[in-house]
């Protein structure tokens, strides 16, 4: 979902019927001697839950959302006449949630099936972009001197829209200089020209030829899962029914082209 509810539950010891008032700041404006930061909270449902000798319980449900990734603090507090005049105020409660995609979503993980859409250009037709979706030993090299800022775009075969989790790349085995270095990978619009950078920063591949896999920064075991930024731009796929990818193929090892000779993505089918 876009967000959690919250519950409230406190006691007092008197007796006495209370008009209890429940406010609300987020971590933000939060200052411990500022009173002005607090809003009532006017959708609050309090309820007397329990009535003793010793005082009544109350609980109090929040009916609007609370964003993930954000801290919010409450307090209640009342002004009562009996058995004298007094103005009663709480301690402050925080409350904090995140979201991020854990292994129980990521176990739906499947390979996203892709055709090659666009590209920046190539040295030949025999070392084409689509060589890179292909199980034989061919390989994809770029023209000669685009060493930086190449680019391939990819489309989604199925139409299906993604949570892009990790992408796995291999290097030509006799690529030498021409072995790619540094890269990003992008989710958007090839049509409309809008694109999401999937991890903040650049990933690093290494200069042989085995397989290698890069976790994107929504996934678990990541420095990034649990930014808020982030979880945004993730939650907004949900809507903007993205079909394209872009491999951005930001420097080679220092050679005249760039060589790669396979990459596959991995994502979450959104539904």
């Amino acid at each position: 979902g876009n967000g959690y509810a919250v519950d409230l539950l406190w006691g007092c010891s008197m007796s006495v019927d209370i008009d209890w008032k429940v406010k609300c700041c987020d971590d933000v404006k939060y200052d411990p001697k500022d009173d002005e930061q607090w809003t009532l909270r006017t959708d609050a449902n309090i309820r007397n839950s329990k009535s003793s000798n010793k005082g009544r319980t109350y609980v109090c449900s929040l009916s609007n959302v609370f964003g993930y990734h954000k801290k919010y603090r409450f307090r209640v507090e009342a002004t009562v006449q009996q058995p004298w005049h007094m103005f009663i105020k709480s301690n402050v409660r925080s409350v904090s949630m995140s979201y991020h995609i854990v292994d129980g979503i990521v176990s739906r993980e499947a390979e996203i099936v892709l055709s090659v859409a666009d590209c920046k250009g190539a040295y030949s037709h025999g070392y084409a972009p689509q060589k890179l979706l292909s199980a034989d030993d061919e390989y994809y090299a770029s023209r000669r001197g685009q060493t930086t800022n190449d680019w391939i775009c990819f489309a989604v075969i199925s139409g299906t829209s993604f949570y892009p989790t990790r992408v796995q790349i291999q290097q030509y085995e006799n690529s030498g200089n021409c072995a790619l270095k540094e890269f990003k990978l992008q989710y958007g619009n090839k049509e409309s020209g809008e694109w999401q950078d999937l991890n903040q920063r650049a990933f690093t591949a290494k200069q042989n030829d085995e397989v290698q896999t890069f976790k994107l920064d929504i996934t678990d075991n990541n420095d990034y899962s649990g930014n808020p930024q982030i979880i945004k731009r993730w939650q907004s796929f949900q809507t903007a029914n993205y079909k394209h990818f872009r491999l951005m193929m930001l420097k080679n090892c220092g050679g005249s082209y760039i060589y790669l000779k396979n990459i596959k993505l991995f994502g979450v089918p959104i539904v």
